[in-house]
């Protein structure tokens, strides 16, 4: 709801300052996906849009409503056989638009009533994808047919996969020749989508027990992946085939004989159940070994494609993407110049119309397209420095940030923003913030002298320095 009052409000403020311009400012910063089409650019879903970035070029590109986009919250990301981008909504609008690189949004489907798409796989003449509503009992898949050009048209859902139990998470979805797979907490089901009517669980076929498997890889020896290791069905049994990776497993693809697995925590390359490489998350300018990343982490991996000659690319929390050469082991980070969050409490536009808002994690100015992200010293570590490569500007501030929303953030006639910070103690907190945007200068008050009062006497019998700022 946030997200979406600031995009109104920007959208509103910018348009009685510029009658003829529409726009919307969201964060572009952690892909949830990432697919390469066959001219070798790189698209990202993220929950600003979709982010585009030429390798060649080292720019990013970003793709919102501007560009056609009815929805920026995207949860997923396919392409299909024509290098269409198929983009799934995040809650609360669990939207399908399939993006054209070169003719812009040529199919959204809209009416559907769900809170969220997933995973999404195409087939040949069908399509399938997860889709989540509004509680955690509706869940299921939807299928979709293809068609004359290839574009998706809803035909039904499907949620009765066992009559045994209930299925409160689907973590996986697959299609292999004429069956499609089903990934969930209670094991996982296949079903022929040629033949059988999915709408029954009688045609669902369990192929796995149990609720510790996370992703499934659908081969003539298919293998499963949990937490802890990695099993190969041979000659009708599950085998161990691989065990020793950390973390929990997001994604995993098969590549010719190669399985790859990316967990949070670190990407395995792993042939005949052995460990041909790994690459930890790496903080700061160093890589860590997986001993000790649990301590130091301060992002995580989110997504991974296989690029050309090695290449691998990762999307990052709050980072952007990595681009990995796994027979080097060099890497770059790539980061976008863009808002570091989508949620903000309060807005201003300056007197020469620029736009500041700010939140309890940060404070974000926008001039001319370009960001200043400023983000309070405890939570610098969160996000990149700067770097050759990354577009990304973010200034640490020496502010604790309160417990509660900051309501109001106003421009000075100096050119200066003050902000509150409500919902501190002098001994550790400031309540009111002024902050110059071009020098980064920052001047607090509330933090000594009493310059601001607590709730001191305010409540009855309440004595306490607790400082709560609402309206500036």
């Amino acid at each position: 709801m946030l997200t979406r009052l600031l995009l109104l409000l920007t959208s509103f403020i910018f348009t009685q300052y510029h009658p003829q311009e529409w726009g919307s400012i969201t964060s572009l910063l952690t892909p949830t996906g990432i697919q390469i089409t066959t001219d070798g650019m790189v698209y990202a879903s993220t929950a600003g849009g979709l982010l585009k970035f030429n390798p060649v070029t080292e720019k990013f590109t970003f793709i919102k409503m501007e560009e056609g986009l009815v929805y920026l919250d995207l949860s997923t990301i396919e392409i299909d056989s024509r290098g269409r981008l198929w983009l799934g909504g995040a809650y609360p609008h669990g939207y399908l638009q399939v993006y054209n690189p070169h003719k812009g949004l040529v199919r959204k489907i809209t009416h559907l009533g769900i809170a969220r798409i997933n995973k999404i796989q195409i087939g040949e003449d069908i399509a399938f994808a997860v889709y989540e509503g509004a509680t955690s009992s509706e869940i299921g898949i939807l299928e979709f047919q293809l068609d004359g050009n290839g574009l998706p048209v809803y035909q039904d859902y499907y949620n009765n996969f066992t009559n045994e139990t209930s299925i409160t998470d689907i973590r996986d979805l697959d299609i292999l020749s004429d069956s499609v797979y089903v990934t969930t907490d209670q094991g996982i089901f296949s079903g022929n989508y040629k033949a059988d009517n999915h709408k029954s669980a009688a045609n669902w076929v369990k192929i796995f027990s149990g609720n510790t498997v996370e992703q499934f890889v659908p081969a003539y020896n298919p293998f499963v992946v949990t937490n802890s290791s990695i099993l190969q069905r041979k000659n009708g049994s599950w085998n161990e085939y691989y065990t020793g990776f950390t973390g929990e497993p997001i994604q995993a693809e098969l590549n010719d004989e190669r399985l790859t697995v990316l967990t949070g925590l670190e990407y395995f390359d792993i042939t005949e159940g052995n460990l041909t490489f790994s690459f930890p998350i790496p903080v700061g300018n160093q890589t860590v070994t997986a001993t000790v990343i649990g301590s130091e982490l301060k992002t995580t991996f989110t997504s991974f494609i296989s690029g050309d000659n090695g290449d691998v690319l990762l999307g990052v929390q709050d980072y952007g993407i990595i681009i990995l050469n796994n027979v080097s082991n060099n890497y770059k980070l790539f980061t976008p110049d863009t808002p570091f969050r989508n949620e903000f409490q309060a807005i201003t536009i300056t007197s020469d119309g620029k736009m500041a808002a700010t939140s309890q994690l940060g404070t974000i100015f926008h001039n001319k397209g370009k960001y200043k992200n400023f983000i309070p010293v405890h939570y610098h570590s969160y996000y990149p420095d700067g770097s050759d490569n990354v577009d990304f500007y973010a200034a640490t501030l020496q502010y604790k940030a309160s417990e509660h929303f900051p309501l109001s953030i106003l421009e000075k006639d100096n050119g200066n923003l003050i902000f509150s910070n409500s919902g501190v103690f002098p001994s550790w907190g400031t309540a009111v913030i002024e902050l110059d945007p071009v020098s980064h200068g920052l001047t607090t008050y509330g933090d000594k002298n009493d310059i601001i009062d607590g709730i001191w006497g305010i409540y009855k019998d309440t004595l306490s320095m607790y400082m709560i700022v609402n309206q500036i």
